[in-house]
């Protein structure tokens, strides 16, 4: 529904109708909204990357870690059977005490 109003001015008479100027606040609020929506999505976007990049560092991190704890296992391996090797009947009787040890816990 258009409303007509007739404003004197020294010019003449301007008209306005209601809708236009509904219309013109409608426009500014969703320009407003949109500007706000916008800058919040900027904002967003830098922190999913801030947290893309945290992920991958913590990724990277953790990679390195397995590997430093898969070789110090591997060591730890190669030490023992060196061990076995050069000491079969001592790594024997390890072998046995640990399991008397073990048994004996167990049936605590």
């Amino acid at each position: 529904m258009h409303t007509t109003t007739e404003l004197n001015h020294p010019n003449g008479a301007e008209r306005l109708t209601e809708s236009s100027a509904e219309t013109s606040t409608v426009g500014k609020a969703a320009t407003r909204a949109h500007e706000l929506i916008d800058k919040a999505a900027d904002r967003l976007a830098h922190v999913e990357q801030q947290l893309r990049d945290k992920a991958d560092q913590t990724g990277e991190s953790l990679e390195r870690k397995q590997q430093a704890a898969t070789e110090r296992f591997d060591e730890a391996l190669r030490q023992a059977e060196g061990f076995v090797r050069e000491k079969p009947l001592t790594a024997a009787a390890v072998a046995f005490a640990a399991g008397i040890l073990t048994t004996k816990l167990f049936r605590s």
